[in-house]
């Protein structure tokens, strides 16, 4: 979840809680419905006394209310940061290489990879290069000159390059000797099990 998120999460819940708030002080202060009109008028506004425990709630919601307010101007400054980080993100055309060419040139260096995500700007080691997450590793690529400044792919273990066009182990049929499927010209045993 990123923070973004996190914060508007935060700021829903905030709105969300003052309105329930609202509505629960609105019926503990006044419980008659808006529709009821008191029997009696009340003489003067002024003299109508409140007991100490609503005092004491008002007191408590007052003080609820700052701490909303203050939370709600860090959320404002929150946001106000992270528009200007993203103002400060360099741009993908003001390099020589475009994320697209990044990831071809990843591929290239790691011809048996998949690509995973596209590529993304990057700090590597002080050079701005794309990230290129392949399936195998990351490759790093630099931004301006498309140079390969780490690739940290695995090597296969199956590599298919110890194999012909024919599908046979070119190193171990180089001698004459046995190939990969046991078979040999002196008549010995073959690995199917059949005695010659």
């Amino acid at each position: 979840m990123s923070q973004r998120t996190a914060i508007l999460i935060a700021a829903g819940l905030t709105a969300f809680l003052l309105v329930v708030g609202g509505a629960v002080a609105g019926q503990l202060v006044n419980p008659t419905s808006a529709f009821d009109a008191p029997e009696e008028p009340v003489a003067d506004p002024v003299e109508v006394q409140t007991s100490p425990d609503v005092q004491s709630w008002m007191e408590r919601e007052a003080a609820y209310q700052e701490l909303i307010r203050e939370a709600n101007v860090k959320l404002e400054q929150a946001y106000a940061q992270q528009e200007a980080v993203a103002a400060t993100a360099p741009a993908d055309a003001a390099y020589a290489i475009s994320a697209e060419q990044a990831a071809e040139i990843a591929l290239q260096a790691v011809p048996w990879a998949k690509l995973l995500r596209p590529a993304e700007l990057v700090d590597f080691e002080g050079v701005v290069a794309y990230e290129v997450a392949l399936n195998v590793g990351m490759v790093y690529v630099d931004a301006n000159t498309g140079d390969i400044l780490y690739n940290g792919a695995v090597v296969m273990a199956d590599d298919d390059s110890s194999y012909n066009d024919s599908g046979f182990d070119s190193v171990s049929n180089a001698g004459g000797g046995v190939g990969i499927w046991g078979n040999d010209d002196g008549g010995g045993d073959h690995e199917d099990g059949d005695d010659d």
